[in-house]
């Protein structure tokens, strides 16, 4: 079964790629190559004894994870190319998040303060809110999603997004592990509510990895 079909996602947030692409054509002449091949997050401060430097990140191609620092290193979202980073710029931000990227992703960076010149040089403000836009509605849902919701809501509400995966990429994520990273949830929990999902036929999972949601489903646990 198609896992779209048997269940929709409320408040599917689209991803603005021509704004982003625009962004990107822009800034990228100005950038400089990551070198992402040891692993690590990117620090995006560099910080003096006067003011803090901020830089902007280009994701190109792979990923990105982003983690929430001030909640046990919570793997809030991963993004995947094309992407920009970093253009709202502060130190509660990039104090709240961490950036780590694949080690088969093409990254660059350059400071905030370049970019924000080429961006008003180029007339791209509508680009930049749009981006805004999109990443405030990202953090919104995501913090919807853990603080509003139950262990159920936030363990169907994520298997959900991992059927959305393409196949090949989804046969290698534990499913466990990807609700756990994302939710701070127990363990014991988490594998509870998926041995009853699995169990009543609503999910299909081999050598715990999705294979397939089969059905809508209930909405009280």
């Amino acid at each position: 079964m198609n896992t779209h079909s048997a269940h929709s996602q409320p408040g599917l947030i689209e991803k603005p790629l021509a704004e982003i692409q625009r962004l990107i054509d822009c800034l990228l002449p100005a950038a400089t190559q990551v070198d992402t091949r040891k692993g690590g997050a990117i620090n995006l401060v560099k910080q003096s004894k006067n003011n803090n430097e901020f830089f902007v990140i280009l994701l190109i191609s792979g990923e990105i994870e982003l983690y929430r620092t001030a909640s046990n290193n919570l793997l809030f979202a991963t993004a995947s190319g094309h992407n920009v980073f970093g253009l709202l710029g502060s130190s509660l931000r990039f104090n709240t998040y961490k950036f780590v990227p694949s080690k088969d992703s093409e990254i660059y960076i350059l400071p905030r303060e370049q970019a924000i010149d080429l961006i008003i040089k180029h007339t791209l403000i509508r680009e930049l809110l749009t981006i805004h836009s999109f990443m405030s509605d990202i953090q919104a849902k995501g913090g919807n999603l853990l603080i509003n919701s139950t262990a159920y809501e936030i363990v169907s509400t994520l298997l959900m997004e991992l059927a959305d995966v393409p196949e090949e990429k989804r046969l290698k994520i534990s499913v466990a592990n990807y609700i756990i990273d994302r939710s701070n949830l127990a363990r014991s929990g988490v594998m509870k509510i998926l041995s009853e999902l699995r169990i009543g036929g609503y999910i299909d999972i081999n050598y715990g990895k999705l294979i397939c949601v089969n059905k809508r489903f209930p909405t009280v646990y």
